[in-house]
């Protein structure tokens, strides 16, 4: 009879591997894969009717995008008398200055202006016999978040729970998910690390320094298999 050691460590470092060869497997196919270009609209964007608006929205939303090189590019080409290398190359040019416009603002938004704006106001704000303090106050007197130097972990606009308050969050979230199966809903994971194009395809930008986007090193951790996302 053969006995089969299996430690709780072996298992964590079967699984550690096996996570990351399925993880290649999906960025091989990804990366092959021809991605689909985000829909512009070349109709509004390259329309000199529009160019002030889109200058203005742009400085509104503190974006990165230049309307004045996509018009000046858009003219290049409308104007034609090019080589087919230097309209691909222009071609190819301009759709990459046309990803970094922001969209469109709402305009009841573009009308607020600077100043806040209260748009409702619902129930009676409750007056305590006591000065209350911040939730924020709170949580750090009894060590239950930090918000302050993580910029080693995850960035400096982020934070992280502790004890009781990481524990009533995972809790909430069993709940949440368990009423959910509870109703027939069909439990879902999705990849939360994808290649930089696949999100680009979508409309959003992972470039500059204002972005949503975190970017992750795998060099360290594919180094000699290639395995790299961009």
């Amino acid at each position: 009879m053969r006995v089969l050691n299996i430690t709780y460590r072996s298992l964590c470092c079967a699984k550690r591997v096996y996570q990351y060869k399925s993880l290649k497997s999906l960025y091989s196919v990804l990366r092959t894969r021809e991605m689909p270009d985000p829909e512009l609209d070349f109709d509004y964007l390259c329309n000199d009717k529009y160019k002030s608006e889109i200058e203005e929205n742009i400085k509104q939303r503190k974006g990165i995008g230049n309307i004045g090189r996509v018009h000046e590019l858009h003219n290049k080409l409308k104007n034609g008398g090019l080589s087919e290398e230097n309209e691909v190359n222009l071609v190819n040019e301009l759709k990459e200055e046309l990803k970094l416009i922001p969209n469109k603002s709402c305009p009841l938004v573009t009308a607020y202006g600077d100043d806040p704006k209260v748009v409702k106001v619902t129930g009676n704000k409750r007056k305590f016999a006591f000065q209350p303090r911040e939730f924020s106050e709170i949580t750090k007197m009894l060590h239950l978040i930090r918000t302050d130097n993580l910029s080693n972990l995850s960035g400096h606009k982020s934070y992280y729970l502790m004890g009781d308050l990481a524990e009533m969050e995972q809790a909430l979230v069993r709940f949440t998910v368990k009423k959910l199966l509870e109703r027939k809903f069909l439990f879902i994971s999705v990849p939360d690390i994808l290649p930089a194009h696949i999100i680009e395809s979508c409309g959003m930008s992972t470039k500059g320094d204002r972005t949503q986007v975190y970017r992750t090193d795998f060099a360290s951790l594919s180094a000699g298999d290639g395995f790299k996302p961009t």
